[in-house]
């Protein structure tokens, strides 16, 4: 066994708590910009949330699972485990997106096409698959909850990154998938004049270059040695402050370099700065709640915000400022839903599930060994 691996225990006990800060924030960002009207503006890069997400994201899958992976956790079983802890919030987001189809005709006309369309994209999103027939670049993959666009380019990056820590080819696979990610948001950059894509092979480089990012973060984190370097309020308000301007710049000239500088070095920067801040007790509460809920938020708000139709828009033109009364009205009686359903719902499935299958690896393991052993 290799112990040179092995995690700190420091390490091991660790929550990273500014991050799961950061990850609430930008949960927030991704409602906004769904917002009716008017209000979708007030944050124009908050799309780019999903690709803090998908660094954050590399950074502590290799905190909680890059061991385990390197020793006896099959590839197979990781990508169950990380599916499980998608499935509940995902298939919840689907139905409550579905029940408000009928009165919601709008945003949700594609599934009044015909009887048979309907069907066919229902049983897509119970497995959690993709549509496969896309007419523009802006169609979404899942129809019945669009963000799970970003679930699907995540799994990809998790069964990736398990490959290439099982077969030892980590520090090869990972930088040459890396670069050549950066090479097509580079060529999208210069010929889209965005990044804001979600069904082609530019999200699929928005995954494949901020995942091994966190990845090598962590990696560098690990081997200083020198965890929660900084203890201050003002460090925690520095980490929070960048990632709402980060995600809410707006530069109608040459944006898209500003959003590939965003995602290839501040978001980077960010996620290690923040790794290594102790946050003070008196914000720990705020950080954990909004850690809490950023999944949830992130993946029902296609079921519970307003619905952006032609009269509610109309209405926000001429009554922006109670339009946005209300949309904060929605987001904190959503954040509250959330708060309750993941601690009432998701982590009592996700843990009546893992246990339900963790029981039978090992029992698969012991009738593997006594197959052997006979």
């Amino acid at each position: 066994m290799n112990h040179s691996i092995k995690a700190p225990k420091t390490i091991q006990q660790h929550r990273f708590h500014l991050l799961d800060g950061m990850r609430g924030i930008a949960a927030a960002m991704v409602f906004f910009i769904h917002a009716p009207g008017a209000l979708a503006h007030c944050f124009p890069n908050g799309y780019l949330a999903v690709d803090l997400f998908f660094c954050l994201s590399g950074f502590v899958v290799a905190f909680s699972y890059e061991h385990r992976l390197m020793q006896k956790l099959s590839a197979k079983d990781f990508f169950v485990l990380r599916l499980i802890r998608f499935y509940p919030l995902y298939i919840l987001g689907t139905i409550l997106l579905l029940l408000r189809a009928p009165f919601n005709h709008e945003e949700l006309a594609f599934i009044h096409s015909s009887p048979g369309y309907f069907v066919l994209h229902l049983l897509l999103a119970i497995l959690a698959l993709p549509r496969f027939a896309m007419h523009s670049m802006n169609a979404h993959l899942y129809p019945f909850n669009p963000p799970a666009w970003s679930l699907l380019a995540e799994m990809i990056a998790n069964i990736g990154y398990a490959l290439a820590i099982r077969k030892k080819v980590k520090w090869i696979l990972l930088p040459s998938v890396c670069m050549l990610a950066f090479a097509r948001l580079l060529f999208s950059v210069l010929h889209d004049h965005t990044l804001n894509v979600t069904n082609d092979l530019t999200a699929l480089a928005r995954v494949c270059f901020s995942f091994p990012v966190g990845v090598f973060l962590y990696s560098i984190y690990r081997k200083s040695g020198n965890f929660q370097r900084v203890h201050s309020r003002i460090a925690v308000a520095i980490a929070l402050l960048t990632t709402i301007l980060a995600l809410s710049f707006h530069n109608p000239i040459r944006t898209q370099w500003l959003e590939l500088l965003v995602i290839t070095a501040v978001f980077p920067s960010l996620v290690y700065f923040a790794a290594n801040v102790k946050v003070p007790l008196s914000l720990i509460w705020f950080c954990v709640l909004m850690g809490d809920i950023s999944y949830p938020v992130y993946m029902l708000q296609g079921g519970m915000r307003i619905p952006d139709t032609a009269s509610v828009s109309r209405f926000g033109e001429h009554h922006l400022l109670l339009l946005g009364l209300l949309v904060f009205a929605d987001l904190l009686i959503l954040g509250i839903g959330c708060w309750l359903l993941n601690r009432y719902y998701d982590e009592p499935a996700r843990k009546k599930i893992t246990a339900w299958y963790k029981a039978r690896m090992e029992s698969s393991r012991e009738a593997k060994y006594e197959t052997v052993a006979g």
